[in-house]
């Protein structure tokens, strides 16, 4: 059984909730380790299988920076209207 302790030091740690279950999530040098409400999954990989899981995991990371920035644009775009309609 998988636990914090026996991690590596270069282990990532992810946590969320998602419809009310845990799910942690860690890469290490040889496969992808998943806990889900602490029953861990773990699955075997090579490099180039690490790289593009790694390739998709920033892909999607910056695809939602740039929707939080363009969400924080529209509200200062939208204050800024505000602002103006009550001078």
């Amino acid at each position: 059984m998988f636990n914090k302790s026996n991690a590596s030091p270069r282990s990532n740690w992810m946590m969320t909730k998602s419809h009310s279950k845990t799910i942690l999530v860690v890469p290490r040098p040889d496969g992808l380790l998943v806990s889900i409400d602490g029953v861990s999954h773990y699955r075997d990989m090579d490099a180039t299988q690490l790289l593009w899981m790694a390739e998709r995991f920033l892909k999607a990371g910056l695809e939602a920076k740039r929707e939080e920035e363009a969400g924080q644009q529209s509200s200062l775009g939208n204050q800024q209207r505000h602002e103006e309609d009550n001078l």
